[in-house]
């Protein structure tokens, strides 16, 4: 009985082992079998990948074919110029002159916008000056118009002047006229010029008075006269 248990001991044991061994089997196989679609699906990739690079590669030979031409134009160019040694010198010097030209392209702008900067200074200085000048024009055309009332005032008081002079004329006419007769009928009263009891040659107002003293004294005369002589009648 004792050895019957063994037996089965030992077969359980080698049991439970041929388990384990098909189980790790198992494992590795599935191991194996995912690193396979794995490697499958990288193959897959790593094809399209070729056939993208195949079909660039053909894109770059017809664009290299296309540029051929333009490679054996500028080879043309070197040959026939003994500026440049090789294509290279001549894309370097193209190079210099697309540089060059970037830079004057640079330096124009900058030109440009200082140039727009000072037009833009000078329509404000005209725009100042004509702002001005309006103000100049109109302040102009006031003082003309004030110029041409004082003008006409001048000419109006001008007029006046003359009136007033030829009226004064008139008038220093007839002044003279009146001192000659005064003067003459100073005399006829028996008027004296110059000394105590005469007046001066042009005091024609005194010699006035003396005239109007000598017909009072007349007049008082006349009328003594008169009177006397009416007394003398009635006696």
């Amino acid at each position: 009985m004792f050895s019957e248990f063994k037996d089965d001991e030992m077969k359980r044991k080698l049991l439970h082992s041929c388990c384990k061994y098909r189980v790790r089997n198992l494992q590795k196989a599935e191991t194996e079998r995912t690193l396979v679609r794995r490697k499958v699906k990288e193959l897959e990739s790593l094809g399209q990948k070729l056939g993208t690079l195949l079909s660039r590669k053909e894109q770059l030979w017809a664009v290299v074919n296309r540029a051929a031409f333009y490679h054996d134009f500028l080879d043309a160019v070197v040959k026939k110029s003994s500026k440049f040694e090789d294509i290279g010198g001549l894309l370097g010097r193209f190079d210099t002159l697309t540089s060059t030209r970037d830079q004057l392209l640079e330096r124009a702008g900058v030109v440009d916008s200082e140039t727009e900067e000072e037009r833009q200074r000078l329509r404000r200085y005209v725009s100042e000056r004509s702002s001005a000048l309006l103000q100049q024009n109109t302040s102009l055309s006031q003082l003309q118009t004030r110029l041409d009332r004082a003008r006409s005032l001048a000419l109006k008081w001008e007029t006046t002047w003359t009136r007033v002079q030829s009226t004064a004329a008139g008038e220093t006419l007839l002044l003279g006229q009146i001192q000659a007769a005064t003067l003459n009928l100073y005399h006829a009263a028996g008027g004296v010029l110059g000394g105590a009891e005469g007046v001066g040659l042009d005091d024609t107002v005194r010699q006035l008075e003396k005239i109007h003293l000598f017909i009072k004294d007349r007049t008082d005369i006349v009328k003594e006269l008169q009177s006397d002589a009416a007394k003398s009648a009635k006696n």
